[in-house]
């Protein structure tokens, strides 16, 4: 007999599963795909033991679920100067999806993914190894802020023109 989520059958000693007392029995797994064996119940029933009751030898089978898998997230500069990078879920579930955002530091730009993801948006899904992802920063161009042109207002045109005047009536008294 077979029990649990996953899938699996078995195999005894002779085809139709009737044994004498004192038979050793050998009893066999074989777990289905993406299901693995889990264990005989009750305890007794090993490959190898000897029969002395009847007794029904259950195997478990359980689906089987691999490991998360990790992802390693890197940034350009290597000293974190440029920006950050985040990768959510990390660890990720197998076969699961995985979204990487960056955030360029202040005076740097964003220059885009590299590794396992490319491009200026990194998702991946069905994930089923590690992954390295970098997110590439680069500083913003120069730029050269346009110098405001004085202007004189009302105030400024009457001391200017005063100005003029008083050099102006000095260069004649001099003379």
């Amino acid at each position: 007999a077979t029990d649990g989520a996953g899938t699996g059958d078995t195999t005894g000693s002779t085809a139709d599963g009737s044994y004498a007392d004192g038979t050793t029995i050998t009893l066999v797994a074989n777990a289905g795909a993406g299901s693995v064996f889990d264990g005989w119940n009750p305890a007794g029933c090993v490959d190898g033991f000897s029969l002395t009751a009847d007794t029904v030898c259950t195997a478990t089978f359980t689906l089987d679920t691999p490991a998360p898998v990790d992802v390693t997230a890197l940034t350009v500069p290597s000293d974190g100067s440029g920006g950050t990078v985040e990768c959510l879920p990390n660890p990720v579930s197998y076969n699961g999806e995985v979204t990487c955002t960056a955030t360029p530091a202040k005076g740097y730009v964003f220059d885009g993914f590299t590794g396992d993801c490319t491009g200026n948006t990194c998702v991946i899904n069905n994930v089923t190894a590690a992954l390295s992802i970098t997110a590439n920063f680069r500083r913003e161009p120069a730029t050269t802020a346009a110098q405001p042109i004085p202007v004189l207002d009302l105030w400024g045109l009457a001391g200017l023109s005063g100005l003029i005047g008083l050099l102006a009536w000095r260069r004649r008294t001099q003379r």
